[in-house]
């Protein structure tokens, strides 16, 4: 990787790690849904007069706007107002890939591979280490809620599958995202004035600072656009399975960025926890190139001259 691409990734999974953090000080002063409706709103408004329409059937980019930001975001930021911490939520919900990878078998009929598996025991048991850990019914319900928006996030990302499956050609991202973002707002506004009130909407636009108005921007433009799109060049440059591994380190930045700026304390069973779930996934994602090396360098495979010279056309 260059040594640009490599600066590149490194902040888009600082700023993927420090989103928890802005998260949690935008849920002190405004409801959690209105934050989900702003964030969409100021991304379809500016852009989408000057992106093209993606080449996917439109229920296709409603479905994936309204499970991504409505249902998966709504969930996540709910958690963490009734009590899930900032670092704890940004390593829970990494265990998205594993539902994305048990949607994928149920629904698609994908195989499963054996370091799949021992990865899912690995982060099951960091989970549970996790809601041992919980004391509070409170924590404990945001830890259910962050479990849930996981989910949510694995049924948007079959979703995204299904989208390219019907696609007309290649899936231009910014273009889908942007598309996607027209659909959220509303139902996200509806959901906040019935759990938080029409008063409580009010009084959050009234006292909106100049702290609101960068934090709304950061989670916007930072989290969002510049993050997802920035992501999704890198994976066409070098590929998604060696992109995919700096996405472990955004439960670390994550957990260091709360534990900097918001004072949250990490146990040893949190860091035991962290452990257990990054090497359940480093396991599923990686194991299988991890165990082919080792045996290929412990029993190399001596090159068959006959089939070699079919291979270059002899």
């Amino acid at each position: 990787m260059k040594l640009k691409d490599l600066g590149i990734v490194l902040v888009v999974v600082a700023v993927w790690g420090f989103n928890f953090v802005v998260i949690r000080l935008m849920l002190g002063s405004m409801p959690p849904m209105l934050i989900v409706a702003l964030r969409y709103t100021l991304i379809a408004l500016p852009l989408l007069p000057f992106v093209k329409r993606p080449n996917v059937p439109m229920r296709y980019v409603a479905a994936y706007g309204l499970m991504l930001g409505t249902v998966h975001q709504g969930l996540l930021f709910v958690g963490m107002q009734v009590g899930m911490a900032a670092g704890l939520a940004s390593l829970v919900l990494q265990t998205q890939a594993f539902f994305t990878l048990a949607l994928a078998v149920l629904v698609l009929k994908e195989r499963v591979r054996p370091q799949q598996l021992v990865g899912l025991v690995f982060a099951l048991v960091g989970l549970w280490l996790i809601a041992a850990g919980t004391d509070q019914s409170a924590n404990l319900l945001g830890f259910a809620l962050v479990v849930a928006s996981a989910a949510m996030w694995g049924v948007a990302n079959l979703i995204s599958r299904n989208a390219i499956v019907k696609a007309k050609g290649p899936i231009d991202p910014l273009s889908f995202m942007v598309w996607a973002s027209v659909f959220p707002p509303l139902p996200s506004l509806g959901i906040a004035a019935l759990m938080s009130g029409t008063s409580s909407i009010v009084t959050a636009f009234a006292q909106l600072d100049w702290a609101g108005v960068a934090g709304i921007a950061f989670i916007t433009y930072g989290s969002t656009l510049f993050g997802f799109v920035m992501w999704n060049k890198l994976m066409a440059r070098y590929g998604a399975s060696f992109t995919a591994q700096f996405g472990l380190l955004v439960p670390v930045t994550g957990m260091t960025s709360a534990w900097l700026v918001l004072g949250e304390p990490l146990t040893l069973m949190e860091i035991l926890a962290a452990a257990f779930i990054i090497v359940g996934l480093s396991i599923s994602m990686f194991g299988g190139r991890l165990v082919s090396g080792v045996s290929n360098r412990l029993w190399p495979v001596k090159p068959d001259p006959a089939a070699a010279e079919i291979g270059t056309g002899q």
